[in-house]
Order: C-alpha cells, then sequence, then structure tokens
C-alpha cells in the first residue's frame, strides 16, 4: 500500500506498467487534459475550470446523466470503475450511495489516482487500487456492475478484457461501455484511429501507447459482449446538438463515419449460454 492505494499490480509487471502509466499522463497533459486544482477537480464533468476542453467535458456529463438513469433502473450495489483516471465518476457513484471501487495504472496527483484524494478529503468514500485494465485485480463474480468509461478503447485486446470484466461480473451483473469512440463503419475507425495515433506520435507518446490506442467496430464489440457477456443493448443519450451537427459536417467533408461516444451495456447471463 503507497499512500492509501493498495498496489495489486503483479510484481514482475511493476516496472513496465509504471512508465507505461508515466508516458500515458505526460501524454495526455500535453495534450490540456487535468488539473491537480480541488475547484477542477470538483466540478468535473459538469465544469471544465480550466477551459481547455469544455466541449469534450459537456458530452461526459451528459454521459453521466444517463448512465445513473440506467443505475436507478438497476440499482447495482458494489461497482467498479475500471480506469477510473482521476476517479470523478467513482466521486459520483459513491456519492448515489453505490459501494464503489476505482482502478487505474496511472496513480500521479494530475491524471491519476492520487487526484482523488480531493473527493475523499471531501466527504466521498471509495476503493481506489493500482491495477490494469485488462487483468484486474479480483476475485470471481464480486461486482454488481463494472464501467469502462474511455478506457476499453485501450486494451490491447478487446475480446480478452471483455473476458476478465465477465469473469469479476456476477450473474446477472452488468457491463457498461461508455465514452469510448465506436464506429458502424470499420474502414472509417481504421482511418480515425490512426489519424489519433498520429496526433499522439507528434505529443510525444510512446510507440507502445500508440499501439494501445484503438477506435473500436460495433459489430466487434456486439460479438465480444455476446460471446463473454449478453446481449449489447443502448442507453439512451443526446450528446448534444453541437456535438452531433459538428461530426456530421466533418464526416460530410471527409467523406468517413466520425466515431459516436454510445453507452453501450450488457448483463451478464445467468445460466448456460
Amino acid at each position: 500500500m503507497i499512500d492509501g492505494i493498495p498496489q495489486l499490480v503483479s510484481p514482475e509487471r511493476a516496472n513496465e506498467v509504471q512508465q507505461r502509466a508515466d508516458a500515458y499522463s505526460r501524454v495526455w497533459q500535453q495534450d490540456g487534459w487535468g488539473c491537480s486544482s480541488p475547484s477542477y477537480l470538483l466540478n468535473l464533468p459538469n465544469r471544465d475550470t480550466t477551459g481547455r476542453q469544455t466541449r469534450k467535458w459537456r458530452v461526459k456529463a451528459r454521459s453521466l446523466d444517463s448512465l445513473l438513469q440506467l443505475f436507478g433502473t438497476l440499482a447495482p450495489h458494489r461497482v467498479l470503475d475500471l480506469g477510473s483516471g482521476v476517479g470523478w465518476l467513482a466521486n459520483r457513484l459513491a456519492r448515489q450511495g453505490h459501494e464503489t471501487f476505482a482502478v487505474d495504472m496511472v496513480q500521479d496527483e494530475v491524471l491519476g489516482l492520487r487526484a482523488a484524494d480531493i473527493y475523499l478529503h471531501a466527504g466521498s468514500t471509495f476503493e481506489r487500487i493500482w491495477g490494469e485494465l485488462e487483468r484486474p485485480p479480483f476475485q470471481a463474480g464480486v461486482f454488481d456492475a463494472v464501467i469502462c468509461n474511455a478506457s476499453l478503447h485501450y486494451a490491447v485486446s478487446l475480446e480478452a478484457a471483455i473476458a476478465e470484466v465477465s469473469r469479476i461480473l456476477r450473474p446477472g451483473g452488468v457491463l457498461v461501455i461508455m465514452n469510448s469512440p465506436i464506429h458502424n463503419d470499420a474502414l472509417s475507425a481504421v482511418r480515425a484511429e490512426r489519424s489519433f495515433q498520429r496526433r499522439l506520435s507528434i505529443l510525444g507518446a510512446s510507440d507502445d501507447l500508440i499501439s494501445r490506442y484503438h477506435h473500436i467496430v460495433r459489430s466487434r464489440l456486439e460479438a465480444a459482449l455476446i460471446a463473454a457477456i449478453g446481449l449489447p443493448r443502448l442507453q439512451p443519450l443526446d450528446p448534444g446538438r453541437s456535438f452531433r451537427l459538428t461530426r456530421r459536417v466533418k464526416g460530410i467533408l471527409l467523406r468517413m463515419e466520425f466515431a459516436s461516444f454510445p453507452i453501450v451495456w450488457a448483463e451478464k447471463r445467468t445460466g448456460p449460454t
């Protein structure tokens, strides 16, 4: 345990994961994300006090509202925020009464788990854990819900990551995927992925980090969910008129389908497949 955070990355992988986490944090700070200010963290996702990513946080705020509506119906008790970053979502879920756990590979005070000290000092209660997206350090069947919030598109293997989520979900538990770029058209997904990977390269990302960034093809995601968990469903989400219009215009100009960021969820089967 370091600074109140259980260190549950396996010792043989610790150096590799720490190097990847440091590289991730450097690149995304360079891209205008993150701030250690209490005002910034406590206002997420409803307000970006830095003004650097206001439009994107506005969509995340709408995603949160939609997620809370879904959880109002499903009423999960024990919830995992897998790839939690600073823990803004874990904070909101804990304040809604869920027993919440937050896992991330980044531990710093700007984009990682130590930033969540602000939420804990403000009275929120959730457990932070240093761990990996594709190796969640939990026993089988312990969670009612697992949320991959802006994290699943960093999985080296989409199928392996979803299979691991299935392992730690109880029967009847749900996986929720949100704020990840998803395309209907596979060629558009490839174009968009390569474009953003070039951007990461300009920002100084390592080859390892670049290779881990993906855009997700909906058909592949749905097949992985059906194989490991259950039928995929969509939670209604309106990202906003400005977001929809801007992406539609860009898509027409570039002759490609821009990514959408839907809330996709699936309930783990309770009986034989």
